[in-house]
């Protein structure tokens, strides 16, 4: 098992232009020692909202999300694409905190979560 893992580290690393290797290994190895979900997302899902509790972590492994700030009267700015590989919802990692932006699947993606509340 522990080398499937790293083959699927190294597929994300190389989709992500090879990049952050040791935080996808990293990230594979706490997936392994706690209850992580794997789920699939069609475009148009929000994972959560700004101001949400963060309570997640994501790692996304196909697909595309936006990260984005929403205003007054429905407009938005999109202030990232997270793509294969990239880490996102760390704001779960400090106690009590909230997400600062909303993700919405862009592309339909596969995404892997552990929550971090024990």
């Amino acid at each position: 098992m522990p080398h499937q893992k790293i083959e699927l580290v190294d597929d994300m690393t190389a989709a992500s232009g090879g990049e952050d290797r040791d935080r996808l290994i990293g990230f594979s190895e706490m997936l392994s020692h706690t209850t992580a979900s794997n789920r699939k997302y069609k475009p148009g899902h929000l994972l959560f909202g700004e101001g949400d509790i963060a309570n997640r972590i994501y790692l996304l492994t196909g697909g595309l999300v936006a990260m984005r700030k929403y205003h007054a009267g429905g407009r938005s700015i999109l202030l990232k694409l997270l793509h294969p590989g990239d880490l996102f919802g760390l704001d779960a990692l400090l106690p009590d905190a909230y997400h600062r932006a909303a993700a919405e699947v862009v592309r339909a993606a596969t995404i892997s979560s552990i929550d971090t509340v024990t």
